[in-house]
């Protein structure tokens, strides 16, 4: 979220639109270079007086339009924040990150809400399908940075597998997220070990790994775990770009799916191909992002993950196709020279358009925004994939995106929570 906040920011500045940024909780590793940029920064912090004093701060710098982003899911501290937007009747657009419904007065506040992808859209649509009037909804990815992420050299990929102590001819699976749990998937050790025992030459490394999935790798035959190298997180751009340019492909799963997926993107646009697990229950984003055949491979199931795997090391025409064909699919689709402009457009919408109705309709009459989500048109990039389903998912499908269930599940949820924190105050 705060690559992306930056990403926008710039790219608001330099087409034109000034533009500063408010971070109420505090700042971060990106602050320096924003005030390098001469870009304006409201920071704010943990105790409300702080969060406070930051938003009206922000508020003197006199905005006519705010674009915050959150999970969707509504939280205290947004909430307080949009009030404190509303009073000065301020038009609100939203980057709902992950395509959640917040159904309290306070998402009520929001103008527009900016979906990542087209399925992150249609699972709002559906959470959101009881409200009256409908909330207005469009899809507008992340933005990329394309310049900063391009293929390495053979001598630097040469240098990169030096460090990593892995042979220069090795065909290299890698895999970088973040040290969260639910951002991996512990099918991806399966799925190597039963590559690597008929490829003595297939490693993997893995950027940023959780501790807790350290036990699989424990798990793995002796001659298979020597094989796997675990490095830490990498922050910066330039130590990304090395360490993904020294992959051949990028080996993506996890438990919770994602809503877009910026590392797929930064792998990509260094031309290294991408095989990613479905997760349509959950956040899948992914498949979208990627597309099955045009710059990695989507798979249906964990159990295909071998099948895609064996692909790409075998099928060398269809690598080297997906290889040249990925960073140019970002540039098309994500590059913030095509995102910002659909921002900039939806931006100046709102400051010159005071009814909601008036601006679904000029947005639905863009040829940039499609406002319905189908899932006949979702379910087709699935049929496209390797593998099949497991047979429960469709109706795990359906369940999870009920409006009435989802809504129970959710109240439970935060009643659960609420009790959670009352026993952790005792």
């Amino acid at each position: 979220m705060q690559r992306v906040a930056e990403n926008y920011t710039l790219g608001y500045n330099e087409s034109g639109v000034e533009s500063a940024i408010l971070a109420y909780r505090g700042g971060g590793v990106r602050e320096e270079n924003l005030y390098k940029k001469g870009i304006p920064v409201f920071i704010g912090g943990p105790l409300e007086s702080e969060m406070m004093s930051s938003v009206f701060a922000a508020l003197e710098w006199g905005p006519d339009v705010i674009h915050i982003h959150r999970t969707g899911y509504p939280d205290k501290d947004s909430g307080k924040v949009l009030r404190a937007l509303a009073d000065k009747h301020l038009k609100i657009m939203e980057t709902n990150v992950f395509g959640r419904f917040d159904p309290t007065p306070d998402g009520g506040r929001i103008d527009i809400h900016l979906l990542l992808s087209h399925w992150c859209l249609w699972k709002y649509q559906r959470w959101s399908s009881r409200m009256v009037p409908q909330p207005i909804a469009v899809v507008v990815p992340n933005a990329v940075v394309s310049k900063e992420f391009y293929p390495l050299s053979d001598a630097e990929k040469c240098d990169v597998r030096r460090e990593w102590g892995v042979p220069e001819n090795a065909f290299v699976f890698g895999r970088v997220g973040q040290p969260n749990r639910p951002k991996w998937s512990p099918c991806i050790f399966n799925a190597f070990e039963n590559i690597a025992k008929h490829n003595p030459d297939v490693y993997l490394i893995l950027a940023g790994l959780p501790s807790s999935y350290e036990r699989y790798i424990d798990k793995l035959p002796s001659d298979v775990r020597c094989r796997v190298r675990v490095l830490p997180f990498q922050y910066g751009d330039t130590r990304l770009r090395r360490l993904y340019g020294g992959f051949d492909v990028f080996l993506h799963a996890a438990q919770i799916g994602e809503s877009f997926g910026m590392v797929l993107c930064e792998a990509m646009l260094c031309g290294i191909p991408v095989i990613t697990l479905a997760t349509p229950c959950k956040d899948n984003s992914q498949i979208e992002v990627v597309g099955h055949k045009i710059s990695g491979l989507v798979v249906r199931d964990k159990k295909y993950l071998c099948e895609a795997m064996s692909i790409l090391i075998k099928d060398r025409l269809l690598y080297k196709k997906l290889s040249d064909q990925a960073p140019q699919w970002v540039h098309s689709q994500f590059d913030i020279s095509v995102v910002i402009p659909r921002l900039t457009l939806i931006a100046r919408l709102l400051n010159s358009v005071r009814d909601r109705d008036e601006i679904k309709a000029s947005l639905l009459k863009s040829s940039e925004f499609r406002g319905i989500s189908e899932w006949s048109i979702l379910s087709l990039e699935l049929k496209r994939s390797i593998g099949s389903a497991p047979v429960f998912e469709e109706y795990m499908r359906r369940l999870v995106h009920m409006p009435l269930l989802y809504d129970i599940w959710r109240k439970t949820k935060n009643k659960i929570i609420g009790a959670r924190n009352v026993l952790n105050n005792l």
